[in-house]
């Protein structure tokens, strides 16, 4: 069985075009698919999160790739939780899980699987996924001044006051971040067994030279081999570190091949023959 596979398609930094009925996009769309991801003979199509910011755009793109495979199969990444301008904030309630779970319903109403604490079988071989997070507190410096995720990733407005003079009150959004990490938690102990398990963020630190000795590290891996172990995983198909990876530890392969941003190096498409 051929199993394609790529993460990090940032879609909304390749093609500008947000209304998909027009020409425009459909001439974008075409070129991003012709140059980034030009299908590969495969019977599975796996994107391991980071699909792009607006939820139309994203899903033209998966339609387009399902043409090319028997399944897609997709989980999500810290960018499909961001609210990127304060007219979609406002769309989704200044709650990103709300944008989430529209993109959600979207797949499943256009046959492209999302892997959130689940497992699906083809040709005998169990892929299991969920995006996963990192072990951060709300807390932390690091999450609060270097990751746009602080910023862009919400669940609510909370008050907070300002010094004035005279006193005075605003609004901020805010996500807590060790709850959700708690939650994706509860979605990896869902799946008992599996060949392949997919998330965005890795299962295990990742020695990136990009990240070594930087405090930033602890944003880009969750503490998860053991599950990995428990499961029975063969492969760990993963994204978010924005390098491309393949090693073995503990008797699981780690693969990361991920397509990035325009300025980065980027990859094709890659298959995996299991």
């Amino acid at each position: 069985m051929k199993i394609a596979y790529i993460s990090d398609l940032h879609i909304d930094f390749y093609i500008k075009s947000i209304d998909t009925n027009t020409p425009k996009f459909k001439r974008e769309l075409q070129n991003y698919i012709d140059i980034y991801l030009a299908p590969k003979p495969a019977d599975v199509l796996i994107i391991a999160g980071d699909i792009g910011h607006y939820n139309n755009q994203s899903l033209a793109v998966l339609k387009e790739l399902k043409t090319h495979y028997k399944e897609v199969l997709v989980t999500f990444g810290n960018h499909e939780l961001y609210l990127i301008s304060k007219s979609i904030q406002k769309k989704y309630k200044y709650n990103s899980l709300n944008r989430l779970n529209e993109f959600k319903q979207m797949l499943q109403e256009n046959d492209i699987k999302v892997l959130d604490g689940n497992v699906y079988e083809f040709d005998c071989i169990k892929i299991g996924g969920c995006p996963m997070w990192y072990n951060v507190s709300n807390d932390d410096e690091v999450w609060k001044e270097q990751s746009n995720d602080s910023r862009l990733i919400m669940s609510r407005l909370e008050p907070y006051y300002i010094d004035y003079g005279w006193g005075g009150k605003d609004f901020k959004p805010t996500f807590d971040t060790e709850s959700y990490y708690k939650s994706e938690i509860n979605k990896i102990k869902l799946i008992k067994e599996c060949d392949i398990f997919v998330s965005h963020v890795p299962c295990d630190i990742v020695n990136d030279e990009k990240y070594l000795g930087s405090e930033a590290n602890k944003l880009y891996h969750s503490d998860n081999l053991n599950e990995l172990k428990r499961m029975k995983v063969k492969y760990h198909i993963f994204g978010h570190i924005h390098s491309s990876i393949n090693f073995k530890k503990d008797g699981v392969e780690f693969i990361c091949n991920p397509l990035c941003y325009p300025n980065e190096s980027y990859n094709e498409i890659s298959v995996l023959e299991v």
